[in-house]
């Protein structure tokens, strides 16, 4: 029985009578959590009116502790938009007040509507998703163990711990993220055991090992979520991970195995269900045709999708789309159209304190001014990029490999391939804060 299917009435049956097995009554659970009245209205049926004398038999489960579970759960359920409500129209240090020191809050369906606008914002506003991600440890770390069961408690723990990780991540915080990720592998440990919330838990470490540049074992994770999603028959969750999969690989320079681990992410990404999946997997797979060499057919790929950018409207994704052009330009030697599109893309990421993506958009912009000489408005970005990393407390030998930089651009002494080899170190410096920067040349 998979938690994303109908159990049939006569699991809910056994269920009521408590003949199922402890594995078959955490699905069944589970399946009720999500709020299925089609199930809720068939338990409804089957609980006995009322208990019989004690002298008759002895009942293997509490009929009234379980209705008054059901009952709590479904209030708890329909408190939890309007509480919602109420946190977003707060600043953040009151939404963490509430939710700390007000029971009410402690409610698990206001847990996973924060944990959605987590996912959401993470695409749109990095910093903004962090601050929602520590509600979401907040709270999933005071939800009380009735009506739910101390293993679904334990599971939203280790799904907020890997989401507030994950935006960590997001936002170029590798240190504590990778602290928090141990949070939610202990709380996963005693959790129930679910196939889908540890593929979960999976793919957002396979993501930090990538940050990482731990190549070979982000693959590897990838690799397990996707039998899990595979044997639990969640087939769009799966798509998502073999997506994921293709950036690890890209990463790795295996431009061939992103193509394919892409195209086989399309074949069962829903993408009714998912479009922002979908979209993201058709962009991943311009972009590495462009990187493997074949530029028709990333721009065929790219003129496919552009109604699908149009529909999304989300700050995030349509700058990605102009990074995608401006290199798509770049490599067609339309360098006017390519800085234009850098240069936009550049300022995005800067306003939203983004400062890797920042700094990588402006290397490209830096190839630009090299072929073309131009060397007083390539100091003018390197000043630029300087400021930006000062700002932000980046790691001072990456502040030093950019004052080098600076100052060979000041001498006129910088080429296309010193270039390239900065902005490969200051990807990998990411993941490694203490690497100091050897160029070749």
């Amino acid at each position: 029985m998979s938690v994303s299917h109908h159990p049939s009435e006569e699991a809910l049956t056994s269920f009521v009578a408590g003949a199922l097995s402890a594995d078959e009554t955490r699905l069944v659970v589970r399946h009720l959590l999500k709020g299925c009245p089609e199930c809720q209205h068939i338990t409804s049926r089957l609980w006995p009116p009322t208990a019989p004398p004690e002298d008759e038999f002895e009942l293997e489960i509490d009929v009234d502790r379980l209705r008054s579970r059901e009952s709590g759960i479904g209030a708890d359920r329909a408190r939890a938009e309007a509480l919602f409500e109420e946190l977003e129209a707060h600043p953040q240090n009151r939404r963490m007040m509430l939710i700390i020191n007000s029971r009410r809050f402690h409610n698990w369906f206001l847990a996973e509507l924060i944990l959605a606008r987590v996912v959401d914002l993470g695409f749109q506003e990095p910093s903004r998703a962090l601050d929602w991600a520590k509600l979401a440890v907040a709270l999933a770390e005071r939800l009380p163990e009735y009506p739910y069961s101390p293993a679904l408690v334990s599971d939203m723990r280790a799904r907020s711990w890997g989401a507030y990780a994950n935006a960590l991540r997001i936002n170029s915080e590798l240190n504590e993220a990778g602290q928090s990720f141990e949070r939610a592998e202990e709380a996963l440990e005693c959790g129930s055991g679910d196939p889908l919330e540890e593929a979960r838990l999976l793919g957002w470490k396979a993501a930090y090992l990538k940050s990482r540049r731990q190549l070979e074992a982000s693959t590897r994770l990838y690799d397990r979520a996707i039998r899990l999603l595979r044997s639990a028959g969640d087939e769009h969750l799966m798509g998502r991970m073999m997506a994921d999969k293709g950036t690890t690989l890209s990463t790795a320079g295996d431009f061939e195995g992103a193509i394919q681990a892409t195209e086989d992410a399309l074949r069962y990404i829903d993408a009714d269900l998912d479009p922002r999946a979908a979209l993201a997997a058709k962009h991943n797979l311009s972009l590495y045709h462009h990187r493997h060499g074949d530029v028709d057919q990333a721009m065929d790929l790219l003129q496919d999708i552009l109604p699908l950018y149009a529909r999304q409207n989300e700050p995030m994704v349509l700058l990605r789309l102009r990074w995608l052009e401006g290199r798509l330009a770049q490599t067609q030697r339309e360098f006017r159209r390519a800085e234009e599109a850098f240069l936009e893309v550049k300022r995005g990421f800067v306003e939203r304190r983004i400062p890797y993506e920042a700094a990588a958009v402006s290397f490209d912009l830096a190839t630009i001014l090299v072929e073309e000489r131009r060397f007083e408005e390539l100091a003018e970005l390197a000043s630029e990029i300087l400021t930006v990393f000062r700002t932000l407390g980046i790691p001072r030998e990456t502040i030093a490999a950019m004052e080098l930089f600076q100052h060979a651009v000041k001498a006129q002494r910088v080429s296309v391939s010193w270039v390239a080899e900065l902005a490969t170190y200051v990807e990998r410096s990411q993941a490694r804060p203490g690497l100091p920067f050897r160029p070749s040349l």
